[in-house]
């Protein structure tokens, strides 16, 4: 009984490690963008244009994917009597969020190009 407890405890600590360092890429990332929006476009005051809706809509999209992907493989593992390896299961996710935020943060920086030389 201890051994499972301790067991839950390093898997919910786990978890919540790998969706603060998925978090914390997107809050990296997103800064990195802004400073090279600066390197572009110096701006005529000082500081950063951190562009909030980047931010959010990479936040959401990579959360959802993260969140749904890990509930629907567990829940197909359980419907299916599959053993269940929740750190295989989470890397996975873990590595299509990180393919999400690649993905959103290439899409803003084409429509920032296709804006930038009209």
């Amino acid at each position: 009984m201890i051994t499972s407890t301790k067991s839950n405890l390093k898997t919910v600590a786990w978890f919540i490690f790998r969706i603060t360092i998925l978090n914390l890429i997107i809050v990296a990332v997103v800064y990195l963008l802004a400073i090279l929006h600066n390197i572009v476009e110096p701006p005529s005051e000082i500081g950063l244009r951190f562009s909030f809706s980047v931010y959010l809509a990479t936040l959401i999209l990579t959360n959802l994917v993260y969140f749904i992907g890990i509930s629907f493989e567990l829940i197909h593992s359980k419907l299916w009597n599959n053993p269940i390896n929740f750190k295989e299961i989470e890397m996975k996710f873990f590595k299509a969020g990180l393919l999400m935020i690649l993905i959103i943060n290439i899409a803003v920086v084409i429509i920032y190009l296709i804006k930038h030389f009209e």
